[in-house]
């Protein structure tokens, strides 16, 4: 396993919450961005930016049924700290669900609080989606 590193100067990943059930549809950039169970945050903070609750994504006052990044990114699926697993990159990534896609391949599914890897079948608590 190896630590994540995120340098210094690091281009932005560009999440869009998109299909409103309420709210407007909104976006949100950081160096990184870690699906943590049903929380997503933004890195290196580890700031809370949304939270998953029956399928959908709840960010502020908003709710909404999709994530969407449309940037070139990497997938690392994260245990105590280190990346156990790597997948991409991807372009067109995708929350919905329950579920990490990219168009109609299945990445991870979110069960409980583990993100488990269609590749390998594991669960990992972290997914870090990182320019790629």
């Amino acid at each position: 396993m190896t630590r994540p590193f995120i340098a210094a100067g690091m281009s932005m990943v560009h999440l869009e919450f998109t299909a409103p059930l309420e709210g407007e549809p909104r976006q949100v950039s950081a160096e990184a961005f870690v699906l943590r169970g049903g929380q997503l945050e933004k890195q290196p903070q580890a700031e809370p930016v949304a939270f998953s609750l029956r399928d959908t994504w709840e960010v502020e006052k908003g709710r909404f049924a999709r994530v969407e990044c449309p940037d070139r990114v990497l997938c690392l699926f994260e245990e105590d700290g280190s990346v156990g697993e790597k997948q991409g990159p991807f372009i067109g990534l995708v929350v919905v669900e329950g579920t990490l896609r990219c168009g109609k391949r299945l990445i991870a599914t979110l069960r409980g609080s583990y993100w488990q890897s269609e590749k390998t079948r594991r669960a990992w608590p972290r997914v870090r989606v990182v320019e790629g």
